[in-house]
């Protein structure tokens, strides 16, 4: 893979684990004006501000403000949506946090072969110990990072996540890289980009 070559990367981790941060600083070392940054939760804080449906009514009670896990057809919309409307072959596609369950997983994939991307895909698995994400969210202080509800989020990405990441895995054309997230955001940062650049 030529280095000028558009990249497909994947962050997956933890809540916690500073996946919206490293996303957020290799679009602005890709380039923002080429780098189409895709974020459900994003999409879904701006769809509910607005837009008020008994949709977004539910979301915003269940998923955004409970903490809670959007349903698949909703977080497919959110991705997809945004790779109808913007998606560009020379550009990168910088995917923050999705996919969430397998199912999401092999939609997000047959999207991939749709777009000719299938190819050369990084899937960047940002890996943080339990103790480290108990001490980033206290510090983030939202009210949705109660001790009870992390735990909840942990148990979740446990059994949820690992079948994702075999999926991933088992395609040959898929890169799967953990990368120690504990550390100053440009170290962890560093190590990243030495792997996907």
């Amino acid at each position: 893979m030529n280095k000028k070559d558009p990249r497909t990367v994947i962050f997956i981790g933890k809540a916690g684990s500073g996946k919206g941060v490293q996303a957020r600083l290799l679009v602005e070392h890709l380039g923002s004006n080429k780098t189409l940054y895709v974020y459900s939760g994003g999409k879904f804080r701006s769809l509910v501000k607005e837009t008020k449906t008994h949709t977004t009514r539910l979301l915003k009670e269940n998923v955004l403000d409970a903490g809670g896990l959007a349903p698949r057809f909703l977080a497919i919309w959110a991705w997809g949506d945004t790779l109808i409307r913007e998606f560009s072959p020379h550009y990168h596609l910088v995917i923050d946090g999705s996919p969430r369950t397998l199912m999401e997983a092999q939609a997000f994939a047959e999207a991939l072969v749709f777009y000719g991307r299938e190819k050369n895909v990084f899937v960047v698995i940002l890996d943080i110990p339990q103790q480290e994400v108990f001490r980033r969210l206290q510090l983030r202080g939202r009210h949705d990072d109660k001790k009870e509800a992390i735990m909840e989020r942990l148990r979740w990405f446990d059994k949820n996540i690992p079948p994702i990441i075999s999926y991933f895995k088992k395609k040959t054309s898929f890169f799967v890289i953990a990368v120690d997230g504990v550390g100053s955001e440009k170290k962890v940062f560093e190590r990243i980009t030495s792997a996907v650049i």
